[in-house]
């Protein structure tokens, strides 16, 4: 075989093996390795290059998984795993009052200062509430944890309706 043949014969293996490889391969993405920290949530920005979408998802995640272990008999055996979402949850809403709603740049200075004083003092109330949580579940307090889990979700509903971007539909 010359070659030609030779190189032609390569290159045509070597894309048969691309072509049939390809579903192996787990898609690459454009984020760093380190750009997942140990608390569960992504330095990526996401929903448009707003940072605080993506800590109230993580936030969202946390507190979802918190809500419905603690609605009705809390497993006294899996206090551990309540405790990492709840010091995950706390995390994530110290980092989140760092940050300023998105439809908050559309206000005016006022407004947006006002909100933005408004989030934060917000965002301490439930750091704080998440705070006391990782404490009630440090003691294996699960009936008081219910309890704080149980104020957490009229933090939230408070908030949604004031910091929430006004075409989000509700999940």
């Amino acid at each position: 075989m010359d070659t030609t043949g030779t190189i032609l014969h390569r290159f045509v293996f070597a894309m048969l093996c691309i072509v049939l490889a390809g579903p192996l391969v787990p898609p690459v993405s454009a984020k760093d390795d380190d750009s997942e920290s140990s608390d569960g949530s992504s330095s990526s920005d996401s929903h448009d290059g707003n940072p605080l979408h993506a800590r109230m998802e993580a936030i969202g995640d946390s507190f979802g998984h918190l809500a419905r272990a603690l609605q009705k008999a809390p497993a006294p055996a899996q206090t551990a795993q309540y405790l990492k979402w709840a010091e995950a949850l706390h995390t994530n809403l110290k980092a989140a009052h760092q940050l300023t709603p998105a439809h908050a740049q559309a206000l005016g200075d006022k407004e947006r200062a006002a909100m933005n004083t408004a989030f934060k003092k917000d965002m301490t109330a439930a750091a704080a509430t998440a705070q006391k949580l990782v404490a009630a579940l440090k003691k294996d307090d699960l009936k008081q944890a219910a309890t704080l889990i149980t104020k957490l979700k009229v933090l939230r509903n408070a908030a949604h309706e004031k910091y929430r971007e006004p075409d989000h539909d509700d999940e």
